[in-house]
């Protein structure tokens, strides 16, 4: 099967599909979560920030692949989670502004939307760390862009899911913190998860199983086992508090306000536009974040985590010596099997 153009419609199934991997996969990723802290919500955040992606996706009428793309968007900036879901969203983003106006892609038009989707998300980002999911999305968009002349989507992305599991692999020591603990980074693992949901869609096209987002919801199982990794400790953290909110407002102006929180923590992330802007910030005095946007608009989606505590969690609770894995056919048996305690349930 030869397929050389995506529209809006088959972005939709992709979409779910990734999500349907991700859910599947959250708490593994949660696992790997040690960059830039600790505090075991990667694989988790970034599930509900692609599921607020897929809600948006298809409450909209329109069927172009730009419009479908732009609705993504703007779900995931709007549902955001944490410092990797925010970054997802710019992905989105670059994506979407890529795509634009567009009724379907070809794999050069997908190379070129994943190189402006790392250029935006770099764009977004304070102070880019290397060894992220930065790093996967702009090493695998660079490879891409030299596979343009494949006409054929499934095989183009098969290319590039490949190599973006490679980048992956090199995650681990282009981080002191990976290196120390043995782990590839959490938000570029999240990233490969999803991607290989789209990829492993595309190959099964034809016998695609219908999903919504309500199937999403209720399936929340481990994809792999879920102990806490080797190498997560207490550690120290210089701003405790992760703040996040959506401003709501006119003439926001995303610069400003990011020159005006600089000075109260780090992580920071100020995106969107002039009416909706998604901040993000690590602090210790996220009352006075909050204080200092209030002068622009108003706030909602306010949320406050004290990652200090997610550490204590993260770090004392224990390893397990031993896994238990089983092979099974069906949901039935899926579903016995997990709810005998097995680590991972693999279907097959």
């Amino acid at each position: 099967m030869k397929l050389e153009k995506i529209g809006g419609n088959d972005f939709e199934k992709l979409i779910l599909h990734a999500a349907k991997m991700l859910n599947l996969e959250k708490k593994a990723v949660d696992a790997l979560n040690v960059f830039p802290v600790p505090d075991g919500d990667t694989g988790t955040n970034l599930y509900m920030t692609l599921l607020a992606a897929v809600e948006e996706t298809i409450k909209t009428d329109a069927t172009s692949l730009g419009a479908k793309v732009e609705a993504a968007a703007r779900g995931s900036l709007m549902g955001a989670r944490g410092n990797s879901g925010v970054i997802l969203s710019q992905l989105f983003r670059g994506f979407a502004r890529a795509l634009a106006g567009l009724e379907a892609a070809t794999p050069r038009d997908l190379a070129l939307a994943l190189e402006e989707a790392a250029k935006t998300a770099y764009k977004a980002v304070l102070r880019p760390v290397e060894g992220t999911m930065l790093t996967v999305a702009r090493e695998t968009a660079k490879m891409a862009r030299h596979n343009t002349l494949d006409e054929d989507v499934i095989s183009f992305s098969r290319t590039v899911l490949a190599y973006a599991e490679e980048v992956l692999q090199q995650t681990t020591n282009m981080l002191p913190a990976l290196r120390e603990a043995g782990v590839v980074d959490a938000g570029g693992a999240g990233l490969v998860v999803a991607a290989r949901g789209a990829v492993e869609a595309l190959t099964n096209w034809p016998e695609l199983d219908e999903i919504s987002p309500d199937d999403l919801l209720q399936e929340d199982r481990n994809g792999t086992v879920s102990a806490p990794i080797k190498g997560i400790v207490r550690q120290a953290i210089e701003f405790r508090y992760c703040t996040e909110f959506l401003l709501i407002g006119e003439g926001l102006n995303t610069e400003e306000i990011r020159a005006s929180l600089m000075e109260y923590g780090d992580s920071l992330l100020v995106v969107g536009d002039n009416s909706t802007v998604k901040v993000h910030i690590h602090s210790n005095h996220p009352g006075l974040v909050l204080e200092e946007c209030l002068k622009r608009g108003a706030l909602t989606k306010v949320q406050i985590n004290n990652m200090d505590e997610q550490n204590r969690q993260a770090a004392n609770t224990p390893i397990k010596p031993l896994g238990v894995v089983a092979v099974v056919s069906g949901d039935g048996l899926t579903d016995i099997f997990t709810s005998l305690g097995v680590d991972l349930v693999i279907e097959g």
